[in-house]
């Protein structure tokens, strides 16, 4: 798991048990409770990308993470298409979601070197072409597509 998944999994965690709502409770529990240190701006792109929002409860405004995942949604309707060859494989989405699904891919701790998204396509370069077959069924499985249907 990288550094940003591990960071982003610890604040979903710290949300969904505590009642925080400053960023920086955020920032003093992460370092208190997992020995994570960052600052407000990174904090900020996080709980951009974990869709996070407050709500009240108990009269308090605190952080709260979405009832459902989007991110899973999306990738549901926007993937049309995983191919591969012997040395790349190729993600086909719906049009503009290309640089969003490869930010996901970016994330999912994967043996890929790196992607390159367009509008609606993202190439990505395994770390070896010798396992490529296993990273194209992972990537499928995390992201929502069949390739036999």
């Amino acid at each position: 798991m990288n550094n940003i998944t591990k960071r982003r999994t610890a604040i979903a965690k710290l949300i969904s048990q505590a009642k925080v709502d400053t960023q920086h409770d955020l920032i003093t529990l992460l370092k208190n409770q997992f020995g994570i240190e960052t600052n407000q701006a990174v904090i900020s792109r996080d709980l951009k990308a974990l869709n996070v929002v407050k709500k009240a409860i108990d009269g308090k405004r605190v952080f709260s993470l979405p009832a459902r995942d989007v991110h899973e949604e999306v990738l549901k309707l926007g993937v049309q298409d995983i191919q591969k060859n012997e040395a790349l494989i190729v993600v086909t989405v719906l049009e503009g979601l290309a640089p969003f699904v490869g930010d996901i891919i970016d994330d999912l701790s994967l043996e890929i070197l790196g992607t390159l998204s367009g509008e609606n396509t993202i190439f990505i370069t395994p770390k070896s072409t010798h396992n490529i077959d296993e990273v194209y069924k992972q990537m499928c499985k995390k992201l929502y597509f069949n390739p036999f249907i």
